[in-house]
């Protein structure tokens, strides 16, 4: 009897444990959409490996530029915005991956929405603010680098024409030099931003695991 009774006990305490604990199916479900839309931008891995191969192509294109003269070196600054033209497109690609993550961000707002538990949701909803404000960062550095090659074009074009002189040159060598930082800086920012999602994702990972 005793014994029947310590059985009862146990499994009533383990209904009560299971009638409280909050059901994780829809943060699951929420997490699984950031998951897939995050899978989209595993794409940008590789267009960076593409990108620093151009950046050092130019690098090798400017050191040979420094040792060339007169229609030699007109071809060469030529050479150097061809390889602009390729850094364009990489650009252009990460963005086109960012956009279909992004995409499917949007589409998790409705899985939130399905969130009941209200500690779920705010661990879904700090996530999801996080999120945002990667794709707005990131923007601004698709945007920053954009201007940024706008810069180096026009030197490069410049430098690649014939009455090209000392002060025109100056002048666009400065206006690329504190583009570039301004570039620096808001992919710096993306760069930290990408740091607090990455926390945010971990703690919802943490919470589906406990």
């Amino acid at each position: 009897m005793k014994g029947m009774k310590m059985l009862m006990l146990t499994m009533t305490t383990a209904l009560t444990f299971t009638a409280c604990s909050p059901s994780k199916d829809s943060l699951e479900t929420f997490n699984n959409k950031i998951n897939k839309a995050q899978q989209e931008e595993n794409i940008i891995v590789d267009l960076n490996e593409k990108m620093k191969k151009a950046e050092n192509e130019k690098t090798k294109k400017i050191k040979s530029l420094d040792e060339a003269k007169g229609q030699d070196y007109r071809n060469k600054a030529q050479s150097i915005v061809d390889n602009i033209d390729k850094r364009e497109s990489l650009v252009e690609d990460e963005q086109k991956a960012m956009n279909k993550s992004q995409k499917i961000y949007s589409e998790s707002k409705s899985e939130l929405k399905k969130i009941k538990d209200q500690s779920q949701r705010k661990e879904a909803k700090e996530l999801m603010d996080e999120l945002e404000n990667k794709y707005k960062a990131h923007d601004k550095v698709v945007e920053g680098y954009n201007k940024s090659l706008d810069k180096e074009k026009e030197l490069f074009s410049y430098l690649a024409k014939e009455k090209a002189t000392q002060d025109g040159t100056n002048k666009r060598a400065k206006a690329l030099t504190d583009e570039n930082k301004n570039t620096a800086k808001v992919v710096s920012d993306y760069q930290n931003q990408v740091k607090k999602v990455m926390k945010e994702k971990k703690d919802i990972e943490q919470y589906l695991e406990a």
